[in-house]
């Protein structure tokens, strides 16, 4: 594959000291419901 990266060097570092992502919802009775995920390269 050929071509531009798809990510610059400064988001490659970023995603390789680690990544955490929160994420929030709610159901239609209004009760909520979160997820965390995280990941450490090792």
């Amino acid at each position: 594959m050929t071509g531009d990266p798809l990510i610059d060097e400064e988001l490659a570092a970023f995603l390789q000291a680690g990544v955490s992502v929160h994420a929030a919802s709610r159901d239609a009775t209004n009760v909520p419901c979160l997820v965390r995920g995280s990941f450490q390269q090792g």
